[in-house]
C-alpha cells in the first residue's frame, strides 16, 4: 500500500516494495509529486542500489528531504528529461542541470561543482539557499522566470534584473551583504517584493527598482525613519507588511491618504499615533 505524506495533495514517499503500485498511481497521476525521504531508509543505508529502479515510476515532480544521502548511489538523479519541479536542500547532489530540460521549479540550496544553471530555460521559479556568487549573472538567460528567491546567500546586487520580463515575485531573505543602489535599472514587471533580514538594503530605493509592486513586504529590516518614501512613489502598492521592522516616525496618520493602500499590517509601537487595529 502506497504512503502518503499527503493524499489530497497527491504527496507520497517512494519505497523500493512500492514501485509497482507507484509506476501506476504516477501513470495516473502526473501532477503528483514523488517524495524521497532518506530519513526513512535508515535500515537501508547500507543497500547501494536501493534507488535503482526509480526512474520506472514516471514522476515529474519530486522532493528529496532528510539526511544520510551519501549511503546510497544518487546516479539516478542526476539526469530527468521529464522531470518539471525539483526541491532539493538535503542530499548534496551537484546537479548538472543540462539534465533537466523541461524543469519549470526549482528549489534548490546550492552546492560546489553544480553547473549549467543558465541550460534551465524552461525554469519559472528559481529558489537558491546559499548561493556562493556576489551577482545574478549566471541567471540573467532565464528568461522565463517568474519567481525568483534567494535565501542566505552571498549576493551584493541584484544587477541586471530588468531583463527578466516576466519576473513578478522577488523573494530576498537573510542576504546580509545585498545592497540596492542607484545603476541597477528597474524591472516594471514585479508585483511581489519580500525581504527579509537584508538590513544593508536602502528601503528607499524600492520604488526606483520596482516601481509597479503591489504587495511588498519588510521582515525584521532594522528601522524605518519614515514610510513617505514608499508610499509617495508605489502608486500600485495594495499590501503593505512590515511586521518586525521599526518605524521611528510618530504621527503616522498620513498613511491613510493613500487610497490605493488596501492593508497595513504592523508591529504597535508606542511612539506611533495610530494602532495596527485602526488600519
Amino acid at each position: 500500500m502506497l504512503q502518503f505524506a499527503n493524499e489530497i495533495k497527491k504527496r507520497v514517499y517512494f519505497f523500493p516494495k512500492d514501485i509497482n503500485d507507484l509506476n501506476t498511481y504516477f501513470h495516473q497521476n502526473a501532477d503528483a509529486t514523488l517524495i524521497v525521504d532518506f530519513d526513512e531508509y535508515f535500515e537501508n543505508r547500507n543497500q547501494k542500489d536501493f534507488f535503482n529502479d526509480i526512474n520506472r515510476i514516471p514522476f515529474k515532480k519530486i522532493l528529496l528531504i532528510g539526511n544520510g544521502s551519501h549511503n546510497y548511489d544518487l546516479n539516478n538523479f542526476k539526469i530527468n528529461q521529464n522531470l518539471v519541479e525539483l526541491e532539493d536542500k538535503y542530499s548534496e547532489i551537484p546537479y548538472d542541470f543540462t539534465g533537466f530540460p523541461n524543469l519549470e521549479i526549482l528549489r534548490y540550496e546550492h552546492i560546489k561543482n553544480c553547473s549549467n544553471f543558465s541550460s534551465l530555460t524552461k525554469l519559472k521559479e528559481l529558489s537558491l539557499w546559499v548561493y556562493p556568487n556576489k551577482n545574478i549573472d549566471e541567471f540573467l538567460e532565464l528568461y522565463n522566470l517568474e519567481d525568483m528567491r534567494f535565501v542566505q546567500s552571498k549576493i551584493t546586487t541584484i544587477n541586471g534584473i530588468n531583463q527578466f520580463k516576466k519576473l513578478t515575485s522577488v523573494f530576498l531573505i537573510a542576504n546580509k551583504d545585498l545592497i540596492f543602489d542607484l545603476n541597477v535599472q528597474a524591472n516594471e514587471n514585479v508585483r511581489e517584493l519580500y525581504i527579509d533580514s537584508c538590513k544593508k538594503i536602502d528601503i528607499n530605493l524600492i520604488p526606483k527598482l520596482f516601481p509597479n509592486i503591489e504587495k511588498l513586504t519588510l521582515m525584521k529590516n532594522g528601522e524605518i525613519k519614515e514610510l513617505k518614501p514608499l508610499l509617495e512613489n508605489l502608486n500600485r502598492l495594495e499590501d503593505l507588511n512590515l511586521m518586525g521592522t521599526k518605524i521611528l516616525e510618530n504621527d503616522n496618520r498620513y498613511w491613510k491618504d493613500y487610497n490605493n493602500i488596501k492593508k497595513i499590517s504592523f508591529l504597535d509601537q508606542k511612539n506611533l499615533f495610530l494602532k495596527a487595529n485602526e488600519f
